[in-house]
């Protein structure tokens, strides 16, 4: 009680001062009482992941359930801006990696037909049917008795 009293005095003042309107009252007033929420955090944390883990429950339900804000309407709209322009630089970087990786694709000289590139491609895509030397030329004998 003591403290409405104390604000209806700022109020006052403040009116004035004419730093407010002359119909503002005490009710008009949004208090929010600010608690030291980092008790027992980790356990917060672990809640908050299972309940987000369980896709059934809004980051803003999730958030006021462990009690780990005051403000849960404000964090959680933080939280999806923040995310938003992060997914939108990344989108952004890997537009640029696509864009330098064509543009480096045209500078490559095309030795698609050289006998090297036929056995290079053959070495790196085809490693687990490399055959040894031997192997290659048991391969060419003929089979059976002649």
């Amino acid at each position: 009680m003591a403290k409405k009293k104390q604000v209806a005095v700022i109020i006052q003042i403040m009116k004035e001062l004419n730093q407010v309107s002359e119909d503002f009252k005490v009710i008009d007033l949004d208090i929010k009482f600010s608690r030291n929420k980092t008790d027992n955090l980790q356990s917060k944390a672990q809640s908050y992941s299972t309940f987000i883990g369980t896709k059934t429950i809004t980051p803003e339900d999730a958030l006021e359930m462990c009690d780990v804000t005051t403000d849960v309407v404000e964090v959680a709209e933080r939280g999806k801006k923040y995310w938003e322009k992060i997914a939108e630089e990344n989108m952004k970087k890997q537009q640029e990696m696509m864009k330098q990786k064509s543009e480096n694709a045209g500078d490559l000289p095309n030795t698609s037909n050289s006998a090297t590139s036929k056995t290079l491609g053959t070495n790196f895509t085809n490693n687990k049917n490399k055959i040894s030397p031997k192997e290659a030329e048991n391969n060419k004998r003929p089979k059976g008795n002649i």
